[in-house]
């Protein structure tokens, strides 16, 4: 390369450079907006991840407030075949279809309007397709039929219940086991009791219009700043995380058990440490354990930065043997769940003034131990 041609390079890298550096500082400075993919797809559906263009028909209707969605009937869709969940911490519904094709599907596409869609994504295989829509604000949903289309109406979960309730079972994943004691992780332990408390769903939805929803049903990763938003997106009623405690040390230490639940003692209306007491009562006669009582817990994250009536509940020490070994056993498990239940149940026909703390403070008179704090905010 001659000494020119060299010359002229240099000059057009350090053009475009510039260039660059300008459009940069144009987008900071709020001259140029940035489009991420899903604001992208939200203006134009038809260009959304995952092809998924082809497969789904916007409605473009003034009057169509972007809450209903529909998929016709029939042609190799039968309403059997529907299967729809919800992941209410991404805000992310899923419709399944199954021994559907793609013909099938992108003959007769769901329809809707993308107002409140964020990003749409659809994908198979021989055996199965399905839509993976996320959504702008926390939803819950109705299904229908009408006119031969499966319907599916976007709702605030206040207008399908008086009374909104979200269980968290603490930690989940390979990420965030929480407590290991003796090969058994935190993480499993809260799972199953949460699972066992959402077998109440049903009848706390048709005896008390109760809606009681959870953050997790699996083994899996969740983010704290997903639980915590999930209860303030959805303005719960209550806000109900599931931990394990231990007492600090390495050994087994059988002078330390119980229920203990922590709250956030910057709210100023009381009514997350009303929350604990609650919950330490319920949950602790439920098992005939001792009821170690309230602590001040806003230094954990998820209590801090919800703002509805939250409390994170030690259902007991794994630095306990026995304890520890109750807590792996399905019928403890279930005993666990009937305290949480009736809990709940006494929230919503009583409130929780009764509950409210008293001029001497909290039961433990004092702060969550650092170690349970470090343990709690795992990411």
């Amino acid at each position: 390369m001659s000494f020119k041609d060299s010359t002229g390079l240099s000059i057009a890298i350090a053009v475009l450079c510039a260039a660059v550096f300008a459009f940069v500082l144009m987008c900071a400075n709020g001259s140029i907006d940035l489009k991420t993919l899903a604001q992208i797809n939200k203006e134009n559906i038809n260009e959304a991840s995952g092809d998924a263009g082809g497969y789904f028909a916007p409605v473009e209707d003034e009057e169509d407030d972007g809450l209903t969605f529909k998929l016709p009937l029939g042609n190799g869709v039968d309403e059997d075949a529907i299967d729809v969940s919800m992941n209410y911490v991404t805000k992310t519904m899923t419709i399944s279809i199954e021994e559907a094709t793609d013909e099938d599907i992108s003959a007769h596409p769901l329809s809707g309007s993308s107002t409140h869609i964020d990003d749409i994504v659809f994908e198979g295989d021989y055996d199965n397709l399905y839509y993976e829509i996320t959504f702008d604000e926390y939803y819950d949903y109705t299904i229908y039929i009408e006119e031969n289309n499966y319907c599916i109406e976007l709702c605030d979960p206040h207008d399908l219940y008086d009374y909104v309730v979200i269980v968290d079972p603490g930690h989940g994943g390979e990420d965030s086991p929480g407590t290991v004691w003796d090969g058994v992780l935190e993480s499993d332990i809260t799972l199953d009791i949460g699972n066992a408390i959402m077998e109440y769903k049903e009848e706390l939805a048709s005896k008390y219009r109760i809606g009681l929803y959870t953050t997790r049903t699996q083994d899996v990763y969740t983010y704290l700043s997903g639980r915590v938003d999930m209860a303030n997106g959805m303005d719960a009623d209550l806000f109900i995380s599931i931990h394990c405690n231990s007492s600090g040390g390495t050994y087994v230490d059988n002078s330390i058990s119980g229920v203990e639940a922590l709250y956030n003692e910057t709210d100023g209306t009381g009514m997350s440490c009303a929350l604990a007491n609650l919950i330490c009562d319920y949950v602790s006669y439920a098992v005939d354990a001792r009821n170690r009582g309230s602590a001040k817990g806003s230094m954990v994250r998820i209590i801090r930065d919800s703002e509805v009536p939250v409390a994170l509940c030690e259902v007991g020490f794994m630095s306990n043997s026995y304890e520890l070994g109750m807590m792996q056993t399905e019928e403890y498990q279930n005993k666990l769940a009937k305290g949480f239940y009736e809990a709940i149940i006494y929230a919503y026909e009583n409130g929780l003034d009764a509950y409210l703390p008293d001029e001497t403070g909290d039961a433990l008179g004092g702060e969550a131990s650092n170690e349970l704090v470090d343990t709690e905010n795992e990411e």
